[in-house]
């Protein structure tokens, strides 16, 4: 498999690829071969190396090298992010001027 066919698969389709070759008892350096990335450039997606018996491991929420949404940010509304301004209205947080 080419590196970027691999990099275009989701995360767990990573792991179940990776962890077919621990199975097969290759070792890591093999199964870098395989993917045309180092041990170090697969933890920087979020893919880690554990051992032999348990073999790899997805980071469930990507940090922050990657560009795709999580799903977990703040959406910025006409009242400003996550809406400020709401909280505010329902006696939330409140501005105090120190004028």
């Amino acid at each position: 498999m080419e590196r970027s066919e691999f990099e275009g698969m989701e995360l767990n389709d990573q792991v179940e690829y990776l962890n077919k070759f621990v199975k097969e008892g290759k070792s890591i350096e093999d199964i870098e071969k395989e993917v045309g990335m180092t041990e170090r450039e697969l933890g920087a997606i979020g893919l880690y190396y554990l051992d032999e018996d348990m073999g790899f491991m997805g980071k469930p929420m990507r940090g922050y090298q990657t560009t795709a949404r999580s799903g977990n940010e703040y959406a910025e509304t006409e009242n400003g992010w996550r809406n400020d301004a709401d909280a505010h209205a329902e006696g939330g947080a409140q501005h105090v001027s120190l004028t």
